[in-house]
This record gives C-alpha cells, sequence and structure tokens, in this order.
C-alpha cells in the first residue's frame, strides 16, 4: 500500500510566501503554473541583489566582444595578450584626461588667484576629486574638503596644545580621523582628515592647514566645473549604450527557445535557463547606470538640459528588466511541456522568434524610431495570440509570451494594447 504523498509547496502571488498543502500532487498545468511564479521571482531576487553590488558600479559592464573592433580587432593572434590591456586603456582614457586637464588648470588657477600661494596640492586635489568613477565625482569633491577641514582643525588644536613632534603627528592623524569616521563610511573622508592634520603639525604651521584647505578648494572647484558642467557625458547616450548588453541578451534568450520549441529540443531550454540565469552581469550593469543618468538628471548641467527626454527614455527602458523576467519564465514553461511531449501551436514558436528579432534589433539602437516601431508591431501580434483549444499548460505558456509582447511594447515606447490575460 502506498504511503502518504509529501505535501506539495505552492508559491502564491498574493504574498509571496511558501504553503504546504497535502494531499494529491497537484495537474502539470498548475505545476507548471508555480513554477514560472517561482521563476519570476527568484530571476526577479537574483536580478536586484546582483545591482548596485558590483566592484565597479560606476562604470557599465561592456558587452561581449566589447572593444574587439577596430585595430584591437585586427591584432595578430601572437599579441592577443594586449586586447584586454587596450580595452581597459580605452576606457581609462577619457578619465585620465580629465584628470590631467584639471590638474594643470587647477595649479594655474591657484596661481592666479594668490601669486605669492605655492598651490601644491591643487592639482592633486583635483585629481583625487576626478578619481572615482562617472556618478560619485560631485561626492568625491565634497568628501575631500569635509575631510580637509576637519584635519586642519585637529591640527591646529593639536598645535597650539601639546606642540608638534613625531607622537603629536600620530595624534593629530588618529584623531581626526576617527572624529570623521562616525559621520561618514567613505575611505576618502578618512583619509584626507589624518593627511591634513598630520600636514598641520608636522609643519609647526597653522597656515599650511589654511593653504592646505584653499588648495583643496581650489582644486574640488575646478573638478566640479569640468564633471558638473563642462565635460558632462550625455546621460541619454549612456543609457541607451547600457541597454544594448541587456537587451542583446534577452534577444539571444528568446531565440533560443524559440528554436527550442520548434525543434522541440528541452535540451535547449535548459542551456537557455543556465544562460540566462548567467547573464546578471549586463543587467545589473544597465541598473547601475539607470541610477547615475538619473542623478545626472539632477545634478549636472547637461542631464537638466535632457531631463524630459531622459525621463521618457528611463521609464520606457526600466521594462528591460521585466522582459529579461518574462525570457527566463519562458524557457522555464517551455521545457517541460517539450519533455512531455504536448503539442505545442506553431504560432508560438513563430511568435518568440518575432520577439527575439525585434528585441535584437531595438538592442541596435534603443532609440531609432524603426527599431522601436517594429519592437511595438511584433508584441503586438505577441499579445494576440491565442489558442482556445490548447491545454492549460500550453494556455500558461501563451500567457508569458503575452506578458514578454507587453513588456517590449513598453520598451518601444508605445501604451501596451488592453489584452485578455489567461487565467
Amino acid at each position: 500500500m502506498p504511503g502518504p504523498e509529501k505535501p506539495v509547496r505552492i508559491l502564491t502571488n498574493e504574498n509571496s510566501s511558501e504553503r504546504e498543502s497535502a494531499g494529491a500532487s497537484p495537474p502539470g498545468w498548475l505545476s507548471l503554473y508555480t513554477r514560472a511564479n517561482m521563476d519570476r521571482v527568484r530571476f526577479g531576487e537574483h536580478h536586484h541583489s546582483l545591482s548596485g553590488a558590483t566592484d565597479d558600479t560606476d562604470q557599465p559592464t561592456p558587452s561581449r566582444g566589447a572593444g574587439a573592433t577596430g585595430v584591437m580587432g585586427k591584432l595578430p593572434e601572437s599579441l592577443s595578450w594586449l586586447r584586454q590591456p587596450l580595452v581597459q586603456l580605452r576606457a581609462k582614457l577619457a578619465q585620465v584626461t580629465e584628470a590631467a586637464l584639471a590638474a594643470g588648470l587647477a595649479w594655474g588657477v591657484a596661481h592666479m588667484l594668490f601669486p605669492n600661494h605655492e598651490a601644491t596640492f591643487a592639482p592633486f586635489s583635483a585629481i583625487v576629486a576626478l578619481g572615482g568613477g562617472r556618478g560619485g565625482r560631485g561626492a568625491r569633491a565634497l568628501l575631500m574638503l569635509i575631510g580637509v577641514l576637519v584635519g586642519v582643525g585637529v591640527g591646529e588644536v593639536t598645535v597650539d596644545t601639546v606642540g608638534s613632534g613625531s607622537w603629536q603627528v600620530g595624534l593629530a592623524a588618529g584623531v581626526a580621523m576617527l572624529l570623521v569616521s562616525p559621520l561618514l563610511v567613505d575611505s576618502l573622508a578618512l583619509i584626507q582628515a589624518g593627511v591634513a592634520a598630520g600636514i598641520v603639525v608636522a609643519t609647526h604651521s597653522q597656515a599650511a592647514g589654511y593653504t592646505r584647505f584653499l588648495d583643496a578648494l581650489i582644486g574640488a572647484a575646478i573638478a566640479l566645473l569640468m564633471t558638473q558642467v563642462l565635460f558632462t557625458p550625455n546621460p541619454m547616450r549612456l543609457l541607451s549604450k547600457a541597454a544594448t548588453p541587456a537587451l542583446s541578451a534577452i534577444a539571444e534568450a528568446l531565440g533560443d527557445v524559440a528554436r527550442g520549441l520548434s525543434e522541440r529540443d528541452s535540451g535547449a531550454l535548459e542551456d537557455t535557463i543556465q544562460r540566462l540565469r548567467a547573464a546578471h552581469r549586463p543587467l545589473a550593469a544597465f541598473t547601475d547606470t539607470q541610477l547615475l543618468s538619473r542623478g545626472m538628471a539632477r545634478r549636472t548641467v547637461r542631464g537638466r538640459c535632457h531631463g524630459a527626454e531622459l525621463a521618457t527614455l528611463d521609464h520606457r527602458l526600466d521594462g528591460i528588466s521585466a522582459l529579461y523576467t518574462s525570457a527566463a519564465a519562458l524557457a522555464r514553461g517551455a521545457q517541460p511541456l517539450i519533455e512531455r511531449r504536448v503539442e505545442v501551436p506553431e504560432d508560438v514558436a513563430a511568435a518568440v522568434a518575432a520577439l527575439a528579432d525585434a528585441t535584437s534589433a531595438l538592442a541596435e539602437k534603443p532609440d531609432g524610431d524603426d527599431a522601436r516601431r517594429r519592437a511595438a508591431q511584433c508584441a503586438a501580434e505577441a499579445e494576440r495570440l491565442q489558442a482556445p483549444d490548447a491545454d492549460p499548460a500550453t494556455t500558461l505558456l501563451l500567457e508569458e509570451v503575452r506578458q514578454a509582447g507587453t513588456e517590449l511594447t513598453r520598451i518601444a515606447g508605445y501604451q501596451p494594447s488592453s489584452t485578455a490575460r489567461a487565467g
């Protein structure tokens, strides 16, 4: 006599919590529905947990093959080891150029305003302020000023009370860093506070502290002028560029799902699921760039000039994460149908293939009118996809196709058409 059946764990949409339900196992379509919802939670949480947690959040991760064009793409095989260093060099060239220009300009401005001032630290302060990636350099300039101001104050108090010497330098630097540490978690302010305090005590001069703060002020001002006014990158271009590798990964996954359905290859669908799980980096990089562009819209002159256009583009491309989740749910939902030899209408594979092609075209030029129009047309056809005589599991797969179409419509910049949702 068979033993009692194990409880079935079902994830519901209402509260996203697991509930135990004893008794008979659910039919195949309910199991598929449960797995699809679990995919939405799993893939969504995986993506959001990685967003903002990368080591270099200010620079979007290059797409596959980025930098392999032009001269770098023509390198002979014996020099292939140079390709990655050259990619890194090209990525940092603009930032290094800005820092070099700012250093020279800061030194010149300091000498022009204060002819008797050596301006030793002005160029270094500009370089420090510009040392971070895009999106954090204004904050770095402010943190540097706070650290220097605290360090100068602590150094002056130390010289007045206990004089100068080796242990006084260590005392002043330590106290300044301790005063800053509870207020600011950034190490830049901590370092600047310790350095400024040490300089004041070591040089036996309170004027050194004033000079250090003046240099920091000039360097920070030049850095802010360059980053917030003169050389601010186009936030719309940054956002579109970051969307390209994310949309390309989604388009590739949708194309694999379409081929898996048409060729009835469950192994290919399993490979697609694994590739999607490994495709979080361009998604996380895109989310980071979204946050960066929103900050630029608030803080920079160029961002404010493009505020309305940037908000529209940001709203459109915000659907990329949802489209990624829909692609994952499609792959996960199609695999058991193929394994159980369920007849899936040919229109489903054709619709997914059309979505893949439209997404690929949109990836090449996210703001292009032709690509957006094509994506909207393919998405509208996918949203109208129906199969009245299909079994429940296939009906749920159709729902995922329509959902992907809705998300693609949003990314294309058109209002999603009202479509009856299968229930």
